[in-house]
């Protein structure tokens, strides 16, 4: 599998298993982020704004961030966003 291919994996997952299933606030997500995951990552800085970004969510604090970037940095996205 490509990376490109196990990005779009990853995300998807993430999105209908996580993000979808009431952990984030979806009103938050279409008003700042256009309704994805990938405008919110496109939009981070660094890893710390990421992290701070993820916490606005209802239900998303320090822990489930860091697990959110753990799988990210497992993935390769991190290290392909310009950080």
């Amino acid at each position: 599998m490509t990376i490109q291919k196990k990005k779009k994996h990853f995300l998807n997952g993430l999105s209908h298993h996580y993000f979808l299933e009431n952990r984030f606030n979806n009103n938050l997500l279409n008003e700042k982020y256009h309704g994805t995951i990938t405008n919110l990552l496109k939009k981070a800085h660094n890893k710390h704004e990421l992290d701070l970004m993820l916490q606005e969510f209802n239900g998303i604090g320090p822990i489930t961030s860091q697990i959110f970037m753990q799988g990210l940095e497992k993935s390769n996205i991190l290290t392909s966003l310009v950080f």
